[in-house]
Parts: C-alpha cells; structure tokens; sequence
C-alpha cells in the first residue's frame, strides 16, 4: 500500500511540473568563429545564463521558451524552443550577426582650417613663455598657477600623498643629523 501511495504521488508530480529540457549549443558569428561571454536568457522564465570563452552555454528551458541572445557589436537573436522536443535534451549552433556601425575618421584640430592655424601661428609674438599661449587658441593665461587641493577625508589620495611628502622629509631631517653627529673635524 506504502509503494503504490508514492508512485502516485509521484506521478501527480511530475504532471503538475511542465517537462524541462537541457538547451546546450555554442554561439558563433557569421565568420564561424565562437563569441564568448554572450548572454543567454530564458525570457519566460527569467534565467540567465553566460557563454564559456568556446561560446558554448547550457540552459533549462521548456518547450515554447523564448531565448534570447545579446553581445555588444551584434545584432539580438531570439530563439523559441519547438514544440517538438521529444528528450529532455535539446542541442542547436547559435549564429549573431555583426551591427556594427562605421564612421567617417576624424580629424581634431585646435582650429577649424589649416589656414587658420597657420596665420595665428605666424602672427605669433614671441616674446616670452606666457604671451605665447594663444588664449584665441582655447587657453587661458592665469595670474597664478592653481592652488592644490587641501587632503581632505574627500580626496584621500592627496592625504596619502601629504603623508608621504611629510615622512619623506623628516627621514631627510634625521639623515642630516645623524651625518652632523658623525662628523669629527680633523685636528
């Protein structure tokens, strides 16, 4: 009687549970060649899961589960997994296309022609360091250099520096005195 209460059981179980299905496969793209770290999401049941640095990946899924493909550079791919799937297992080559978008190279000058740079540049009074700077040019002549930052709680970096700075200069204090303490004038 014990027997026959847990096959039931068992059964009414697995009715209730819909058949899941191992989906393993690999991604590549239109060269062949294997896409790692693509991600792989079960969209129906929220899961997710990464490509191996082979592009291969392995995921449960059910029957009529869309599955989505996504890596930067390539186009999305949706996949839903067919009726049809008798196993539990359910194997297929994933293929992304590339979306990449190519732009016109670009040339960064501080002015806007040749020309113009070059008539600003031999109109240039060279007097001195500071009236070179070409404020037209994008440059500001200041009237004194920047303050540095006080080392704050804020800005840790020039804490440790300070702190540094100050170790390194009393090691340099107690090297000079430890060399005046050495030294014996010669009789």
């Amino acid at each position: 009687m014990l027997i026959s209460g847990t096959a039931i059981s068992q059964e009414a179980d697995s009715s209730l549970q819909p058949d899941l299905i191992q989906f393993t496969g690999a991604v590549f793209n239109e060269f062949d060649k294997p896409i790692q770290y693509v991600t792989v999401i079960n969209i129906n049941k929220n899961l997710g899961q990464i490509s191996n640095e082979n592009g291969r990946f392995s995921i449960v899924v059910s029957q009529g589960d869309t599955i989505q493909f996504t890596y930067i550079g390539f186009k999305l791919q949706q996949l839903i997994i067919p009726d049809t799937v008798e196993n539990e297992r359910f194997s297929k080559y994933i293929y992304l296309s590339s979306d990449t978008i190519y732009l016109k190279g670009a040339t960064i000058r501080p002015f806007p022609s040749r020309q113009q740079f070059r008539q600003v540049f031999m109109n240039l009074d060279t007097k001195g360091p500071e009236e070179a700077i070409a404020p037209h040019a994008g440059f500001v002549k200041r009237e004194a250099p920047p303050k540095e930052p006080e080392p704050t709680i804020m800005n840790p970096a020039s804490l440790l520096f300070r702190g540094i700075e100050n170790l390194m200069k009393k090691t340099r204090k107690r090297k000079k005195a430890r060399n005046v303490e050495e030294w014996v004038p010669s009789e």
